[in-house]
């Protein structure tokens, strides 16, 4: 199972697409090798407890799912600046998140609302 169908089943819903920008791209730029939508989908799922009340529980679901099945992509605070430095301006403005049913919902997103993801997703 890859990680967005685990992310569906977890959250009982249908993924949207975009679920996971503007992440998924600025680590691809920054990490091609590396970088995957792994550390994407967490960013995007903390981001959505955080902001639209997705369950936490399904959060640590996916986090843990994910983990243990596919390669992490490994940064750090110091990665942060150049990682955001790839995420253009205009896909901040609306951001892919779950709210608490599960519902692809849009919010803009504020370069202290990314740094919070990265440091959920470094700190875990």
């Amino acid at each position: 199972m890859n990680n967005m169908d685990a992310l569906a089943s977890i959250a009982g819903t249908k993924i949207a697409k975009e679920f996971g920008e503007p992440f998924t791209s600025a680590f691809k730029a920054v990490a091609p090798e590396n970088g995957n939508s792994t550390a994407a989908l967490i960013c995007s799922l903390f981001l959505s407890a955080i902001f639209e009340g997705f369950p936490t529980g399904k959060l640590h679901t996916f986090v843990r799912f994910a983990r243990d099945n596919s390669r992490q992509f490994t940064f750090n605070c110091k990665s942060y600046e150049t990682i955001f430095g790839k995420m253009p301006a205009d896909r901040l403005k609306k951001v892919a998140l779950l709210n608490k049913a599960g519902e692809t919902v849009y919010r803009r997103c504020s370069k202290e609302d990314i740094f919070e993801a990265f440091d959920f997703y470094t700190n875990q």
